[in-house]
């Protein structure tokens, strides 16, 4: 029976690490999306900025290179309109975002059943009934979520591995949660 919850806990420890990468690969892809709405917006109000000022300099000083070019800025204007005419950026970031929750909901669930295997306080059968309830949850989930894209996969990396995202020291829990923990607990 021991060895069985052993097999058990290690097959759920491998699934809790693929919903964490999920959850920050959503996350991250969530964030790619502000951003570039972001950087379109700020565009947007600059280049027409500028081809306000060119227009108003037009009509002030008669330069017909200053029309030229408040025309060309005019028309790049009208090319980043035009593209973002069929996206939504922000609306991709919360469909992103609201996946990257479930995710998170998900990884804390395996996190809660890894800790009460640990704990010992699950038989064999116990502990296959909440992995299947988990993994179908995990498998709906997976089914209906968009797809990832290689640049969101790629911060999920650096975060995760490099920025050790998601991950915190023991020191870290107790500041965090104010309490002292022995040593040699470890999470």
């Amino acid at each position: 029976m021991e060895q069985d919850s052993n097999l058990l806990l290690q097959q759920i420890k491998r699934t809790h690490t693929i919903v964490v990468w999920n959850h920050k690969i959503w996350e991250c892809a969530a964030d790619v999306y502000a951003k570039r709405d972001n950087g379109f917006k700020i565009a947007q109000i600059v280049l027409s900025a500028i081809t306000t000022s060119g227009l108003v300099s037009v009509c002030v000083c008669e330069q017909f290179w200053v029309a030229i070019i408040s025309t060309l800025i005019s028309t790049g204007l009208l090319i980043i309109n035009t593209f973002l005419k069929g996206k939504n950026y922000m609306a991709l970031a919360g469909e992103y975002g609201k996946y990257a929750r479930k995710y998170l909901s998900l990884r804390e669930s395996y996190y809660s059943l890894i800790v009460d295997i640990i704990r010992g306080g699950l038989d064999a059968t116990e502990i296959v009934r909440r992995r299947d309830e988990l993994q179908k949850q995990l498998n709906e989930l997976n089914s209906e979520a968009p797809r990832s894209f290689k640049r969101a996969v790629k911060l999920a990396n650096k975060s995760l591995n490099t920025n050790h995202d998601s991950s915190f020291s023991q020191e870290e829990l107790n500041q965090f949660l104010s309490l002292r923990y022995d040593n040699s607990t470890s999470i």
